[in-house]
């Protein structure tokens, strides 16, 4: 068919048969009705075709159909099957306000554009969505709500679909387009939105790859959210606003890098259809969440299911996202103060999430007065055993400075090593008590106020260390709280 052809309000009182048809113009099947199955299996549409306010009463059949221009599917309904699996949209492919009220199929499907903003005319789907194994460049969910399941296991959401498959392989052979990772073509700027989506059934998203930017905000997830596998680590852009779920899976290490996440209003992620709305009308900007509360969330859901490494990762990014939320606060100064030892209590071990950092700042410390010790003090290792000195390696968090002074006497001649050993005892309380110290430190202060100093910092390490273990460690932290 070369010319353009007109079935718009048509009554198609049996089954229509355009399989395997090409329409070289323009198809207008607006205001038809089907009443029998039509089959357009294997079609292709050359320019745009227009099913607007149809209605398929005896289900559609679009399977391995190609359409090269627009598919415009506005406010039409299916009453039964639809059927677009492994169907081309190269174009857009139009769902505003069409209603679904049997299973559609859109499994292996490839759209460059879908456009199911409901923005004006929020809809109810009755029915089952599966987009399994589809790939789709960028699309827009609004104002939805979905009462049965909706299945997108395995789509790649942000790659590209091309003009052609098969010019597009014989291009790709000739010259590279775009960032091409794996045999993956993607970029960045296509834009994928769920906004005011709710799922009253499961919602299925496992293995899904999330390659450009992406947003779920006001999603409200009833039952089973399952991102099991999923991978947002090429989403560029990311946001989570005002997510309400019951029952998410997924892990910390799926999400993207946190330089990623969106933290203010005027960087919030627009779709194609956002971008569309901003042309002719002004849009009104919701705003987003602060990342604070989403981290909070996310980390009550990872305690829940007693994922300590996830909830300790969220919990350090929520303890972070709150201080940079309050920096333009204005507070006393004793409160900033507070504020900056918070600050500090984070670098060094993240927020008692992050044992190795613990673990390195006792070793610094270690070094530090084992340095100070050797160069500026007069250590006494006592090698023949006195009745006063405790030469039992054990806990010493009973022993107090006094202990560790003396009269000054002969330094022991392997300095360095005794001043390691001397410090370690301080600072970890442990080992034994046979070196002291005396004199004055660089001939100025006297040593004593270091070992006071290391002494205390020795305490509050190990206060520091048995939290962090307590929070990082499965087999500590369940023992603590199941005994608390």
């Amino acid at each position: 068919m070369g010319e353009a052809i007109n079935f718009s309000s048509a009554a198609f009182r049996g089954g229509a048969n355009f399989s395997d048809t090409t329409f070289s113009g323009e198809a207008d099947f607006s205001g038809a009705a089907f009443s029998g199955e039509p089959f357009f299996k294997s079609a292709k549409f050359s320019v745009g075709v227009y099913f607007k306010s149809v209605t398929f009463s005896g289900g559609a059949n679009f399977s391995s159909t190609t359409f090269s221009g627009e598919a415009n599917f506005f406010d039409t309904t299916f009453n039964n099957l639809a059927y677009f699996k492994d169907s081309i949209f190269l174009n857009s492919l139009n769902l505003v306000k069409a209603g679904f009220h049997g299973y559609a199929d859109f499994r292996g499907s490839k759209i460059r554009k879908l456009d199911f903003n409901n923005n004006k005319s929020p809809r109810v789907f009755p029915s089952r969505l599966d987009f399994r194994g589809a790939v789709i460049t960028e699309a827009h969910f609004q104002d939805l709500v979905f009462e049965k399941d909706v299945d997108f296991s395995d789509v790649a959401i942000g790659q590209l679909v091309k003009e052609s498959p098969s010019k597009a392989e014989e291009a790709s052979k000739k010259e590279p387009q775009g960032k091409v990772d794996k045999g993956e073509e993607t970029t960045t700027s296509f834009s994928t939105v769920f906004r005011f989506v709710t799922f009253e059934s499961d919602a299925f998203f496992l293995r899904t790859k999330f390659l450009g930017p992406m947003a779920f905000e006001k999603v409200n997830f009833k039952k089973e959210a399952n991102f099991r596998e999923a991978a947002f680590k090429k989403a560029k852009k990311f946001s989570l606003s005002y997510l309400n779920f019951k029952d998410l899976w997924i892990r910390w290490a799926q999400f993207p890098p946190i330089e990623s996440w969106i933290k203010k209003d005027e960087n919030m992620i627009k779709s194609f259809s956002d971008k569309e709305i901003e042309e002719t009308e002004t849009r009104k900007e919701e705003g987003i969440e602060n990342l604070s509360k989403v981290f909070k969330r996310l980390e009550e859901n990872f305690r829940a299911r007693n994922l300590l490494s996830d909830a300790n990762s969220a919990y350090y990014h929520r303890e972070n996202a709150e201080l940079e939320e309050k920096k333009t606060e204005k507070i006393p100064w004793w409160k900033k103060l507070f504020r900056m030892l918070w600050q500090a209590w984070g670098i060094i071990s993240g927020y008692g999430t992050k044992i190795e950092r613990i673990a390195v700042c006792a070793l610094v410390l270690n070094l530090l007065f084992t340095l100070l010790y050797w160069i500026g003090a007069n250590l006494e290792r006592h090698a023949p055993p006195k009745p006063e000195r405790d030469f039992t390696f054990k806990l010493r968090f009973r022993d107090f400075t006094r202990d560790y002074l003396a009269d000054p006497g002969e330094s022991t001649p392997w300095k360095l090593t005794t001043a390691l050993r001397f410090s370690s005892v301080i600072l970890f309380k442990i080992g034994p008590r046979d070196t002291t110290i005396s004199g004055k430190m660089f001939w100025i202060l006297n040593a004593k106020i270091f070992v006071w100093l290391e002494w205390w910092l020795g305490v509050l390490l190990m206060a520091a260390l048995a939290y962090t273990l307590a929070n990082t460690v499965p087999v500590i932290h369940w023992l603590i709280s199941g005994i608390l």
